[in-house]
């Protein structure tokens, strides 16, 4: 899902990535003035308007620069922003005491929900509609925010969120998500390809604002040990609040991201088959031409794809006739 980005100028760029930085710069430059750093710089006598006007302007342009190239370093570290979020932990510490028990904790809220959903007793009237809605809404919420394997879950919800959309399409067609993506944008209009790009941004939105809240906090608590003050107290005090307000907004947005990826693998994977003369007789066959193209593009095996297989054995007309 990360093989496209925005444009360095266009709408979802400064939504994403231009906001949260210019936010961190200010805060940045707040938190330098309350400790008094910036009466270090060498501005002598008294400043007239002129001059006022002036110093302001150059000042301002120089936030609004740093603030897109910093939105440029968070874009480049976008992945790495989003698998750290996720909860992907290095090796050495896959099977620590605290990995397992942040991954028990995920497996229990997953518990909780389903032990909910099971205690539901069917009512006299069916058509109930409290009963409809409470249902309903129970098994979109185990769906939305969990992946349907254990061995799939992540240490933390934002990472649960995506693994269940992720897995989506192995789960309903037998296609390979990380591999099958970058061919279905080879079929997906541009249209819809936009309304996928805007959702992530908002996404990309809140992660970013996450990350910088936390570089702040971080920040001005290097400071104010290192000067033993604690001016504008409530500046990490917001810092923080902000940060546990986007990291839930992020699993938000993240879930309605994933219902536009889930919409174009129903939508457009049929196409994508068309494209790779798949015709498939019934479900299992489907399944069976989706397994062998996950080897092929996985393993870069050409034995593997199944049209290959089909126009060398000629059993199959239509194929792709370039070598």
């Amino acid at each position: 899902m990360f093989g496209q980005f925005p444009q360095l100028f266009d709408r979802n760029f400064v939504i994403a990535f231009f906001l949260p930085a210019l936010f961190l710069n200010v805060a940045g430059v707040l938190c330098i003035w309350q400790f008094g750093l910036l009466t270090s710089l060498p501005i002598s006598g008294t400043l007239d308007v002129g001059d006022l006007i002036a110093l302001v302007t150059f000042g301002s342009g120089l936030i609004l620069v740093g603030s897109w190239l910093l939105g440029v370093v968070l874009l480049a570290l976008n992945w790495l922003l989003y698998r750290m979020l996720e909860g992907y932990v290095p090796a050495w510490l896959r099977g620590s005491a605290l990995v397992d028990r942040l991954l028990e904790r995920q497996k229990e809220r997953q518990g909780r929900l389903v032990d909910q959903f099971r205690a539901l007793n069917s009512p006299d009237d069916p058509s109930d509609a409290n009963y409809i809605s409470r249902r309903t809404i129970l098994a979109s919420r185990i769906a939305d925010e969990f992946p349907n394997s254990e061995h799939l879950f992540t240490v933390t919800a934002f990472g649960n969120v995506l693994a269940a959309w992720e897995t989506y399409p192995m789960r309903m067609y037998g296609i390979d998500d990380q591999h099958g993506w970058y061919h279905m944008l080879a079929v997906i209009p541009k249209e819809y390809q936009q309304l996928i790009a805007d959702e992530k941004a908002e996404t990309d939105l809140w992660v970013n604002v996450f990350w910088t809240a936390l570089v702040g906090v971080v920040v001005y608590a290097a400071f104010a040990i290192y000067y033993l003050t604690w001016p504008v107290l409530w500046l990490p005090l917001l810092l923080s609040v902000l940060m546990v307000s986007a990291y839930q907004r992020a699993i938000r947005s993240a879930i309605a991201w994933g219902y536009f990826v889930r919409a174009a693998y129903d939508l457009f994977l049929p196409e994508l088959g068309k494209r790779l003369a798949f015709r498939p007789a019934d479900r299992d066959e489907a399944a069976r031409l989706w397994a062998g193209f996950n080897r092929g593009t996985a393993y870069k095996n050409k034995e593997d794809m199944p049209w290959f297989k089909e126009r060398y054995l000629g059993k199959q007309e239509g194929a792709p006739q370039n070598d």
